[in-house]
């Protein structure tokens, strides 16, 4: 967070079998005629698609239906714990394949039925959520296996973990806390739902902070002004780590990691088969855990994914992967605090990363900024993984002793030149340009299923932004998957899409960016090109399977 030198269409089938493994897919049901907002846009775009233009975004929160607001009436100065959170979500809670949206803060915390009109219901009354607490972020995973996506709540000494009850229950989610074997947290911050120890059940980590309490510093001296303290002020907390042991119960095993821990990421980085994970930390080496013979080694300095370009400490906050130049490994991106440039870390193969972010022109432009939630998505589906950021400062008086600064910062559109360079289009990308917000957590998926990814933020001083992607885009393909048993969603899996002589490679997860969840779907964009596409799954256990898809512009899922 703060640096030390601050001081601080049709039903159609397809069958495909790939040696001994034999699986269907089909597109998944698709707007309903009646659905003005998503068919039309949908008819506009087919009919002129493009290799890439403006990325634009409307901010439709109010207007959806999405009425959330987090602040604290003007108090000031404002603790190094009031400014860490909030959290939100993209989760498909009931099952109709119209991803909903959840927004937690301190004594807050919200639930939205996706209408699937382009607007959203509040279902917070029947939702069985918690209010009272003071929460941060949010992570969500189908950990019972039953094919509802839970939720787990981190916080400041406080935590819940919530089942799913299904579709017409109430309430909608209980609690289950106190039987589940989760315990130990003081301040937990992001968390993963994901496979860790192939034994196809979704495990949960869990980062921590950092100690505060009655008995540390509140607030710090900075010049002449009284303003949070750095993280240096304060001892490091280490993440937790939970194995599944059985759809009810975790079981916490003996971990201990570098701390001061913001954003995690479970991701297939290493190409072992098997998520990896990374934990950006703040003003402390990265973490970089891999699974190996049993035991987990950390690898962060030894990969190149520890420190900055310079080999400097960074202030670790929001974390991402994806394949972001296309030669089929996933690459890492890390935000961080101003004066320091978001690190972009190239996959190199054998388990090394180098620093990009000068190379590739993200650095510069992200420099003024403390940044928070992350993700990579083809924004303009020309087949090329393009960059969204969220800032906002962690002194919520900044400007009274740094004239450079604002407590509210805008949000950073950057796009993928095809694999070269990130173009800042940040000024012309609709209202995203206009946007000055304390950004903290970051979501993304299609809401309104018209083939563009949007976005979800939780601001911590005002309301929440939820950004409808408008961009004149190009032809693409959302691909869900659905396997039987364990894992149902295919947390973990890896899929490819072979078209027109190109690759890309998309990770199904729900974890990732900064105290968020995502849809787990794997989203293409794809240009001009509208021709059949060839899929190839791998899912979490190593198997592979292959699926021909006669038709693009659709949701596409993939049956095990």
């Amino acid at each position: 967070m703060m640096a030390a030198m601050s001081s601080r269409g049709p039903a159609l089938v397809a069958l495909a079998v790939l040696g001994a493994l034999q699986g269907c897919a089909s597109p998944s049901a698709p707007p309903s005629p009646s659905q003005a907002v998503a068919s039309s846009t949908v008819a506009s775009r087919t009919q002129a698609p493009s290799d890439g233009g403006p990325i634009r975004f409307a901010s439709v929160a109010e207007r959806a239906g999405i009425r959330f607001a987090l602040g604290y009436n003007g108090k000031t100065p404002l603790t190094i714990l009031e400014t860490a959170p909030g959290g939100c979500a993209f989760l498909d809670f009931d099952g109709d394949q119209w991803p909903d949206a959840l927004l937690a803060g301190p004594d807050r915390v919200a639930l939205y039925r996706n209408r699937g009109d382009g607007t959203f219901e509040d279902v917070t009354a029947q939702s069985g959520l918690r209010q009272k607490g003071f929460w941060v972020g949010c992570a969500a995973g189908d950990y019972n296996d039953d094919g509802y996506p839970d939720l787990f709540l981190t916080g400041y000494r406080c935590f819940a973990l919530y089942r799913n009850r299904g579709r017409g229950a109430r309430p909608l989610f209980a609690e289950v806390t106190a039987q589940s074997g989760i315990g130990g947290l003081e301040w937990s911050q992001s968390a993963a739902f994901a496979d860790l120890n192939g034994d196809g059940r979704l495990d949960l980590f869990v980062s921590q902070y950092l100690h505060f309490g009655p008995d540390t510093q509140q607030v710090c001296q900075v010049g002449r002004t009284r303003s949070a303290c750095g993280p240096e002020v304060y001892r490091a907390l280490s993440g937790r780590l939970f194995l599944n042991v059985d759809g009810v119960r975790f079981r916490a095993v003996p971990w201990r990691d570098t701390g001061k821990t913001w954003g995690v990421l479970a991701s297939d980085l290493l190409q072992t088969g098997r998520p990896a994970l990374y934990l950006a930390n703040d003003m402390m080496p990265g973490d970089l855990w891999t699974l190996q013979q049993g035991q987990w080694r950390n690898i962060g300095p030894a990969s190149g994914t520890a420190y900055d370009a310079q080999g400097h400490l960074q202030g670790g906050m929001g974390v991402d992967s994806g394949d972001y130049d296309n030669d089929g490994r996933l690459d890492l991106i890390v935000t961080t605090y101003f004066a320091q440039a978001i690190s972009l870390y190239h996959n190199d193969g054998d388990g090394l990363f180098t620093v990009t972010s000068n190379l590739t022109g993200i650095g510069p432009p992200t420099m003024p900024y403390v940044g928070f939630g992350i993700g990579f998505y083809d924004l303009d589906n020309d087949g090329w993984l393009d960059l969204i950021q969220t800032n906002g400062h962690v002194r919520d008086n900044v400007n009274q002793f740094d004239a450079s600064q604002d407590y509210a910062q805008p949000v950073q559109v950057f796009r993928n030149e095809q694999g070269r360079l990130f173009a800042d289009v940040s000024a012309a990308a609709g209202d995203a340009a206009g946007l000055r917000i304390v950004g903290r957590g970051m979501a993304f998926a299609d809401y309104n299923r018209d083939g563009r990814i949007d976005v979800l933020i939780c601001n911590l001083n005002g309301p929440a932004v939820l950004l409808e992607n408008r961009s004149p885009a190009g032809h693409w393909l959302t691909v869900r998957l659905n396997a039987a048993g364990r894992n149902r969603a295919g947390l973990g899996a890896l899929v490819t899409l072979e078209a027109g002589g190109r690759k890309q490679v998309r990770e199904v997860r729900t974890n990732g960016s900064v105290l968020a969840a995502r849809d787990p779907v794997a989203h293409f964009g794809l240009g001009t090109y509208s021709g059949p596409v060839t899929l190839t799954v791998r899912w979490p256990d190593g198997a592979r399977q292959q699926v021909r898809v006669p038709a693009v512009d659709r949701e596409w899922t993939v049956r095990r």
